[in-house]
């Protein structure tokens, strides 16, 4: 009978343990998910502000060839 008791209070606690771990695993998984979402969107923020870099060195680049390309026709006229 006494075993029976132990038995049962020990199958309690293992219960009660279990318990606390599942919920333990449900607060990470939100931090987790919470986490997961504020690295996502600072992502989004760099990966943006890339494509605006991106496209500002692009123009100047371009701006850049066409200056060049100005300075080479004035250096020819005033050789000439």
């Amino acid at each position: 009978m006494v075993a029976t008791i132990h038995v049962i209070a020990n199958q309690i606690t293992v219960h009660e343990q279990i318990a606390s771990l599942q919920k333990e695993q449900v607060a990470i998984r939100e931090e987790l998910a919470s986490f997961r979402a504020e690295t996502n969107s600072s992502f989004r923020v760099v990966n943006k502000k890339l494509g605006l870099l991106s496209n500002d060195f692009l123009q100047i680049r371009a701006e850049q060839d066409l200056l060049d390309q100005r300075v080479a026709q004035l250096e020819e006229k005033k050789a000439a």
